[in-house]
């Protein structure tokens, strides 16, 4: 979500993040006059993450209740209750299947209120996750508690009668807003009046256990550990040679300071940078430092829900092939989401998530999966308001979405600040760039749309010069249109070695998905001519200005998430780019494509430090691409062959 943030303390040391106000010293105060005179707490989806862990669960819950009423700082505790809840072994492995009492698909504070509920106040809690969501902030959280009609009337009889508040707006969540009190709670006066009453006091023990019990046994509580402990510490990479991809060109013998995952300096031969003090240095003379390379066009969702695989599972994969971020374009909402969350709540091992609406189709979607059908424009606003609320970047056009709906999902989208881009079909590419799409994906959205004589043409098209003129940039994914059209008679395809490296669920499903693909016809060489007119159709894009992404397609048959960006760099070469060109479309490009530029994309101080250290220099072969040493994330240094130990592969 894109919510403004800031914070304030709470007795014993915690500290609350609100989204969307300004913090205040009193619970009363931050209400606010709306919620004095009767009106609906408004429900920031943010304002219960007191850890500022990105979560909110019911570790949460234990964190303030010791603080509060034990008046001592409670240790950290995991905001992902479900991550590695099942054993490998055990089947079917889901992300939520342990921690998850009431069934919403997610473990979270409404699972405190199902148990609490039940207990103390012989009553249950929605399962369902739309009923749950009682505020209507796009999440179930810790800030639904604070709606329900007895205690919203306890929250107004607190503030209205008493000027004494002195807890601020994160204990009233929490002691209410899980339900930890019984009946009689309702003819409190004062919030004051729980720290002395043992009762309450002694209800609140099982809340305190339940966070760092469950942390415990899920294992996640030592992977936050891991990951903060791996960030702590300074890092300086020493006499590297770093690829700026303005320029195209490596610059020789820089020394790069990281600190708190950031670039914090960069020094020269002639004005060397300070090493911090206790920082790890690693001596990268001779070798070649990259940005961190982004993947524009993946599926976290999508293909794997087939294979029975989880987007967790693939996320290693990403970062062992030095990608430490991802687009996702098109994937179910919900699942996407909890993917993304998983990948920010565990740098060491995932990149970093960008989410996209469903794919916006005709009626019926081509994909039921992962489709929604959008044909009457009236509708579009309230659809595009759901996907912010869901905190996409990107929404996506499908191939069965007709001009009138597109441009209103291009209207829309702009007006909430979200890349639209677009698989077309029904939509032509001349309409879409009149009417403002931001980018194509797929190189068929362009060469579908082209004459025979186009290509002959030397001066350019005039779809290429519109698609230059109105800046829309082009993502190709050549390496899935390669499959498809060679994979039939080509073993090097369904035998590379990156397919390996994939969970053993996907690499048996991928034939069944092909089975039941419609493979192109005709002979080896009609369809190696059909690739090549792709690859001159990118090489033309190129040549007319127009801004190239670098995209895979990942999971889809034999396009392995995380190393198919190697192959779709060498495909981007042998279509005419430079070796500089394709790294600086997969990076800095990238990065446009994401909003990201400012944090992302280039080594430059104060960005994000994600980076990627080779042994060979990439601009003499786009192959040494894959001469990976090691990856930064976010100033964590990740090991290529501990993340691919992380993959089930078998």
């Amino acid at each position: 979500m894109h919510c403004l943030r800031s914070t304030a303390s709470l007795p014993g040391g915690c500290s609350c993040r609100l989204g969307g106000r300004n913090s205040s010293t009193q619970f009363s105060e931050f209400l606010g006059k709306d919620f004095r005179r009767g009106d609906r707490y408004p429900g920031y989806p943010v304002a219960a993450d007191f850890e500022g862990g990105g979560r909110i669960g019911i570790a949460v819950a234990a964190e303030v209740a010791v603080s509060v009423f034990f008046n001592r700082t409670a240790p950290p505790a995991s905001r992902d209750l479900n991550q590695n809840a099942i054993p490998d072994e055990c089947e079917p492995r889901t992300p939520f299947h342990r921690g998850d009492p009431n069934s919403s698909g997610m473990t979270d504070i409404s699972d405190a209120l199902t148990i609490f509920g039940y207990l103390f106040l012989g009553s249950d809690y929605p399962t369902r996750l739309e009923s749950a969501d009682v505020n209507n902030s796009g999440e179930i959280d810790i800030s639904d508690g604070i709606v329900a009609p007895r205690i919203y009337r306890t929250l107004v009889r607190a503030v209205n009668e008493s000027r004494q508040c002195t807890f601020k707006i994160g204990v009233g969540l929490v002691c209410d807003g899980t339900r930890l009190m019984p009946r009689h709670w309702v003819l409190a006066q004062t919030w004051r009046m729980a720290c002395t009453n043992i009762i309450l006091r002694l209800l609140v023990i099982p809340a305190c256990l339940i966070g760092p019990l469950m942390a415990t046994i899920t294992g996640t509580a030592a992977d936050d550990s891991v990951a903060a402990t791996a960030r702590a510490a300074p890092l300086v990479i020493s006499g590297v040679n770093i690829f700026d991809p303005v320029a195209g060109a490596m610059l020789p013998e820089r020394t790069v300071v990281i600190k708190d995952g950031r670039i914090q300096s960069i020094g020269t031969r002639d004005r060397p940078a300070a090493t911090p003090p206790g920082a790890r240095t690693i001596d990268a003379k001779g070798k070649f430092l990259l940005p961190g390379l982004i993947d524009a066009h993946v599926h976290v969702v999508h293909v794997l829900d087939y294979a029975h695989v989880t987007g967790d599972e693939i996320l290693p994969l990403f970062l062992a092939a030095g990608v430490t971020s991802v687009r996702s374009t098109g994937d179910e909402i919900v699942a996407a989401t909890l993917v993304a969350r998983i990948a920010r709540e565990h740098p060491e091992r995932a990149p970093r998530v960008f989410t996209c609406s469903p794919l916006l189709d005709g009626d019926p979607p081509i994909h039921a999966d992962v489709g929604r059908a959008v044909v009457d424009p009236a509708k579009v606003p309230a659809l595009v308001e759901e996907m912010a609320h869901w905190g996409v970047t990107t929404l996506k056009i499908y191939a069965g979405c007709g001009r009138a709906a597109g441009r209103a999902i291009i209207e829309a989208g702009h007006r909430h600040g979200l890349l639209v881009t677009a698989h077309l079909g029904a939509y032509s590419a001349g309409d879409a760039v009149a009417d403002g799409i931001d980018c194509l994906e797929h190189i068929t959205s362009v060469a579908f749309f082209l004459r025979p004589e186009d290509l002959a043409i030397r001066s350019g098209a005039e779809l290429f010069q519109q698609l230059s003129g109105r800046k829309v940039m082009v993502d190709p994914t050549l390496v899935v249109f390669r499959n498809m059209i060679l994979l039939s008679d080509d073993p090097t395809i369904s035998g590379h070695a990156d397919n390996a490296c994939v969970p053993r669920r996907l690499r048996e499903f991928w034939p069944t998905y092909l089975r039941s693909s419609n493979l192109p016809a005709g002979s080896q060489r009609t369809r190696r001519e059909q690739l090549a007119s792709y690859q001159e159709v990118t090489r033309r894009l190129k040549e007319s200005g127009v801004a190239l992404l670098v995209g895979t397609d990942a999971p889809e048959p034999y396009v392995p998430p995380g190393f198919a960006i190697h192959q779709e760099l060498q495909l981007l070469v042998e279509s005419g780019l430079s070796p500089a060109a394709a790294l600086s479309a997969a990076t800095l490009g990238n990065a446009r494509a994401v909003r990201q530029s400012e944090h992302l994309g280039t080594i430059a101080e104060g960005k994000l430090a994600d980076l990627v250290l080779l042994k060979a220099n990439p601009l003499e072969a786009i192959g040494n691409s894959r001469s990976i040493e090691l990856v930064i994330h976010a100033g964590i240094v990740c090991q290529p062959d501990e993340l691919l130990r992380l993959v089930p592969v078998q």
